[in-house]
Parts: C-alpha cells; structure tokens; sequence
C-alpha cells in the first residue's frame, strides 16, 4: 500500500506500531543470542573432550562446517529477505538454531553434531546475521539509520560480553547439555518476539 503524500510532495514513512528504538535493542539481543550460540563450541570444547571423547580436532570440523554453511547460506537467505521480509528470514532463522541445538542436547551423538550445529546450525547463523538485522532496520529508520544499524550489530560482539558469561556460568553450575537446551529456548523465544514485534 502506497504511503500517503506529504504537503511537499514526499511520501511519508509509514507510522510504526513499536517505538523503532525499542526493535534496536531487539536486534541487538538476536545477535547477542545467535552470535553466543555460534561461539558456545569454543566454550564446550573441553568438555565435549572429557565426557564424550570427541577430538578437538573433530569438534573443530563442526565448527569449520558452520562457518562454511554462513558463507554459502547467507546470499540466498540474504534473497529470500528481499522476497519475504527480514522479519520471516530472521525468526526462521533463530527457529532453525533452536532446533539444532535442542536435539543434539537431547541426542549427543557425533553425527547429529555435524548435521545438527555443523549443517542446520550453520543455515540458521546464516540467517540470524547482521545483513539481515540491518535489512531490518532500514525500513524502520528514515533518520539516524546509521546510528540505529551500529547499535544493533554491536550484539554481535558487545552483547557477548552477557550472553558468553552466562553459558558459562550454566556449563560450570548445571552440565553443558542444560546450557544448550537454555540457548534453544532463548532462541525460539527471540523468534516469537521478533515475529510479533515486527509486525
């Protein structure tokens, strides 16, 4: 639907439901989540060795695999954004995160870490990212874009400084397979969330 004239002459910016300030600190809590959960192998790695006697080497196959999911991943979902909205791609993608991380908590089985964080994992990383965060919130913001976009990507490490501590504090006080069933659940909760308030 086409926005309304202003007396200039200009299209306005359609009114949002949400203060767009408050979906900033949405997207930076997305990527302060996404991003832990990404990280949380290099927390776990020492465990996983000891109490499933994995090799760190193994472990940091799944790891590689993840990061090699984002990069090819990240054009297409990047198009789906264009065709289905960033709000879609971005609560798909936190769903896809907790799925993988709930079922190999549930299951710790060496193949269903390398399909489960390695393939799965890696395709929802790809799409609870910064392009798509950013796709976001150019549509909220005619002013101070910039300024609204640096904050919300700053999740991506800043907001580590939370979400890191807090896994580890749940890997030394319960076990890690509670801390990523904590994180699953953090993330089909940001995904609910974000589908309602980006409405």
């Amino acid at each position: 639907q086409a926005s309304n004239p202003s007396p200039s002459g200009e299209p306005k910016m359609p009114k949002s439901r949400i203060n767009p300030w408050i979906v900033v600190g949405l997207c930076f809590a997305v990527l302060s989540i996404a991003m832990s959960a990404r990280q949380s192998v290099s927390i776990m790695t020492d465990e996983w060795v000891k109490t499933l006697g994995w090799s760190k080497t193994f472990i940091g196959s799944g790891q590689s695999l993840a990061f090699v999911m984002v990069a090819i991943f990240s054009p297409i979902i990047g198009n789906l954004a264009d065709r289905f909205g960033a709000r879609a791609m971005l609560s798909a993608g936190l769903c896809v995160i907790s799925i993988a991380f709930l079922s190999f908590a549930l299951f710790p089985v060496a193949g269903l870490y390398i399909v489960g964080y390695g393939i799965i994992g890696g395709i929802g990383f790809a799409a609870a990212n910064m392009h798509l965060i950013s796709t976001a919130l150019a549509k909220l913001f005619d002013k101070n874009r910039g300024l609204a976009t640096g904050i919300a990507n700053s999740g991506a490490t800043a907001g580590q400084f939370i979400t890191v501590p807090l896994l580890t504090i749940g890997l030394t006080h319960f076990s890690w397979r509670w801390s990523l069933a904590l994180v699953g659940v953090a993330c089909l909760a940001m995904a609910v969330i974000i589908w309602i308030m980006l409405k």
